[in-house]
């Protein structure tokens, strides 16, 4: 294991299944509805994460 934490293990598994479905809506300016967003994921990261999505998705 790379990491000490078992949900950041699984935080980072969580996100890499979402990272696709981010940059397909991202590239079709759509829309994706997640439950429970920052259950898995470092708080610093989702906060990028959303930043980036509405930064990119303001661009269009």
């Amino acid at each position: 294991m790379l990491y000490g934490n078992k949900g950041e293990l699984q935080g980072n598994q969580v996100f890499a299944d979402l990272l696709p479905h981010l940059i397909r809506v991202i590239e079709n300016a759509g829309m994706l509805i997640i439950d429970e967003f920052g259950n898995s994921i470092h708080n610093k990261l989702a906060e990028k994460i959303i930043e980036f999505f509405m930064e990119n998705v303001a661009l269009r």
